[in-house]
């Protein structure tokens, strides 16, 4: 086993393995690899992934706590250890982001290594001693979907604005050179005016990465379109295979989904599964966006509307107001708001009779509909398919609590 006559040399060693983080290969050969993991059982990539698995471990414990500011020292360097070694991202994306030129980003890389280096030479001088900790032992088989689960869980806590052109041409980048081995040509389509994903980066790229990889190396397929559209709030991501008519049941059912499933979900978007069609097959989930969500607020009176959108003005709504109900009736079909806040008591058609007509009209009837009245009323707003209902006057907290209910039915 490798032994450290410092820590300065320790943590020289401690920056090369963030270099070769992604790459277990080079991993495995780091002396630190096998001064922390000696077990001579331990070959091939199985000691790299423990390696790694403790890395990313040590990263995370730097994290500060939620309230320590987020622009303080201890947050910088967490956030430049995670995202310039975690998440592989260049160095001037990282300046960018932090909002530092070059020579204060290496300066506080150094310190984070050094910090990082400190940690595991902590550890490393308790395995010099004792040996292995014993929480590593057990198979490498059953310690993977915890792996898996754990790293995707760390991760997806830490959504972010990801523009989705960028993450879809790195995505080509990565599995083209095996589209082209294979012989499978690639096309996409992006809708004009998508929004921003909302979602950690890493799992967005592994999911589309996973998803792409699987449908090339299946037999016989000879093309995959990746098609990207805007569905409220929501992407949805639509991946056509196409295959000799003889193989495409029998390739769609071989592909095991788990993984990507569990990953989609883990980001906040549905599995929406696997559909066989003639010659072809498709692959169907959803990503989430950034957008704000809208709420068309259905009143006649401008001080409300105001008073709403001082209520959300913190909480990622964009409100829209109706005075009447044509407008109302118009700008929900135009708008397709997230949710809608309606007055009973509204000139020329009253609150019922708007209602009625967007619980019937097939393309708002699936909008939740909140109903906000001095007038007590609740069961005929429940009978016509109100999805809430709020007793004027209310407070922001039973506004939001109403809103938040909402979303955790899924409506």
């Amino acid at each position: 086993m490798e032994t450290y006559g410092s820590i300065e040399e320790f943590a020289e060693q401690v920056k090369k393995a963030l270099n070769h983080l992604h790459d277990y290969v080079r991993l495995q050969g780091c002396p630190l690899c096998s001064s922390f993991f000696p077990d001579p059982s331990l070959e091939g990539p199985g000691r790299a992934q423990r390696f790694r698995r403790l890395l990313m471990e040590t990263i995370e414990e730097l994290s500060p706590p939620n309230q320590v500011p987020i622009n303080s020292k201890a947050w910088r360097s967490y956030h430049l250890l995670s995202s310039r070694y975690v998440e592989w991202r260049e160095p001037q994306v990282v300046m960018q982001e932090l909002g530092i030129g070059e020579r204060q980003f290496y300066r506080e890389q150094h310190k984070a290594v050094e910090a990082l280096a400190q940690l595991l030479w902590e550890k490393y001088q308790w395995v010099e001693e004792y040996g292995t900790d014993e929480r590593e032992a057990g198979s490498d088989e059953e310690a993977k979907p915890q792996t898996l689960r754990g790293e995707a869980e760390r991760l997806a806590s830490k959504p972010q604005r990801v523009e989705l052109k960028e993450v879809v041409q790195g995505v080509l980048r990565v599995v083209r050179p095996l589209s082209r081995e294979r012989g499978v040509g690639i096309s996409h389509h992006l809708e004009e005016h998508l929004p921003a994903i909302y979602a950690n980066r890493i799992l967005v790229r592994q999911i589309l990465i996973q998803a792409l990889s699987r449908c090339i190396t299946q037999p016989e397929v000879s093309g995959i379109r990746v098609g990207f559209m805007r569905s409220r709030r929501q992407i949805e991501v639509e991946v056509t295979v196409f295959t000799s008519q003889g193989t495409r049941q029998s390739t769609a059912q071989a592909l095991s989904w788990d993984t990507a499933q569990q990953l989609v979900e883990m980001v906040g978007g549905e599995w929406r599964g696997v559909t066989v069609g003639q010659e072809q097959y498709r692959l169907r989930f959803t990503l989430p966006t950034s957008e704000p969500r809208m709420l068309l607020a259905i009143e006649d009176n401008p001080a409300a509307v105001k008073l709403l959108e001082r209520y959300l003005i913190r909480q990622e709504y964009q409100v829209v107001g109706a005075s009447n109900g044509e407008d109302a009736l118009r700008l929900a079909q135009e708008l397709e708001p997230d949710v809608i806040t309606l007055d009973v008591m509204i000139p020329n058609q009253d609150g019922w009779e708007v209602l009625d007509k967007l619980k019937r009209d097939p393309d708002t009837k699936e909008i939740p509909v909140l109903i906000c009245s001095v007038l007590d009323e609740e069961q005929v707003g429940f009978a016509l398919g109100a999805s809430a209902y709020l007793k004027k006057p209310f407070s922001q907290a039973q506004l939001l609590d109403v809103l938040s209910g909402l979303w955790g039915r899924g409506e």
